[in-house]
């Protein structure tokens, strides 16, 4: 979360950094599929729409589509009461939406 800070605050600034840092991230979400690694997971979610809300929708599409994806697969598998990835999944893509704006669109009938 702190590189999303960072982020959140230089903004446009961190384009340059943003192809290293995000597949990291998108690794994470691929890789952290057990159980007690839910919260690392979602708070990789949650890095990945911080970024894009600082970096804009240009540089973010694509790995919005993904991570949006990966976001609807995880809830359409059903997630446990106690799951933390229902909060960070939910917060996420409400940023994706803000930085999708319109390209959003098709997201919602989900």
């Amino acid at each position: 979360t702190a590189i999303a800070v960072i982020a959140g605050v230089v903004e446009a600034e961190f384009v340059p950094y943003y192809a290293q840092v995000v597949p990291m991230l998108k690794q994470t979400v691929l890789t952290a599929t057990g159980h007690e690694e839910r919260a690392l997971r979602g708070k990789a979610f949650e890095c990945l729409s911080l970024l894009g809300l600082a970096v804009g929708r240009d540089v973010f599409q694509q790995d919005a589509k993904e991570a949006m994806q990966a976001m609807m697969e995880t809830a359409g598998a059903g997630l446990e009461d106690d799951d933390p990835q229902k909060r960070f999944i939910h917060e996420a893509a409400l940023r994706i939406c803000r930085a999708l704006k319109e390209d959003f669109l098709p997201y919602l009938p989900y």
